[in-house]
Parts: structure tokens; C-alpha cells; sequence
């Protein structure tokens, strides 16, 4: 940076706090598991203000341990949370069709034997991806 200033300061200090204060934590996968490709997503509805857009979430975990997360802005503008839902829920399924390929390839689990789970976080929008009219 050309010219910090004392915000730049207080953020690398929190920074530094964290760091310091999580030191001895970590993620622990178990040895031995089911194969397990569990993931969650969730939205945050028209949080920008200034163009509108929601903040989508996705997390998946492998033999219970986190392997993979993102949180970024959805490309475009929807009309309603229960659509911010599904543009999270999407963008979940891409990852999850991706992951499963490279867990067949890197383990001897079978990429096409167990289906992988998406737990979406609000079951008033889970309800219509169970209806098959939505499908």
C-alpha cells in the first residue's frame, strides 16, 4: 500500500490478535470414515445496497472435516430470498459435482455410488426444490 492509514493499522492489528488468540486450533479429519460428501449452503438476501446483490455460502465436509468453503457475491440481482436461495444452492451443486470427481480419483471411493448431500439452511426454501412441479 502507497499510503496506509491508521484503519489499515487497527485492521492488521485485530488481525494479529486473531492469529495469536486461535493459534492451537486446527481442522481434524478422521483416518478412517464413510466417504461422506456433506455439504451446506446458505444466502444473504440483497445485503449490498448499492447494487442489490446477496452473499452466497457454501461449505463441504469429508469424512467430517471441512475440505473446501467459499463465500462470494451471487452474479446477479434475485427477484426474492427463495431464488437467492437456489442461486446458492446452484452454485453448491457445481462444486459438488466437481468434488465428487476428484474424491473418486484421489481415493478408491466410487464417484457414482453415494450421493452427496446439500443442506440448505431455511426449510420454507427447501420445500420447493422437493416439489416436483419446480424440477
Amino acid at each position: 500500500m502507497q499510503a496506509p492509514k491508521v484503519s489499515h493499522q487497527h485492521a492488521v492489528k485485530q488481525i494479529l490478535r486473531y492469529v495469536k488468540g486461535t493459534i492451537n486450533l486446527g481442522i481434524h479429519y478422521k483416518r478412517m470414515g464413510d466417504d461422506t460428501l456433506l455439504g451446506y449452503s446458505d444466502n444473504s438476501y440483497s445485503v449490498d445496497q448499492d447494487d442489490g446483490k446477496g452473499t452466497t455460502g457454501v461449505i463441504f465436509y469429508y469424512n467430517g472435516g471441512p475440505i473446501t468453503w467459499l463465500s462470494k457475491k451471487q452474479p446477479t440481482v434475485a427477484l426474492s430470498s427463495c431464488e437467492a436461495e437456489f442461486m446458492a444452492a446452484t452454485s453448491a451443486a457445481c462444486q459438488a459435482v466437481w468434488l465428487k470427481g476428484l474424491v473418486a480419483v484421489t481415493t478408491s471411493a466410487k464417484p457414482y455410488g453415494k450421493s452427496i448431500r446439500n443442506q440448505m439452511t431455511d426449510n420454507s426454501r427447501r420445500k420447493p426444490s422437493d416439489n416436483r412441479m419446480f424440477n
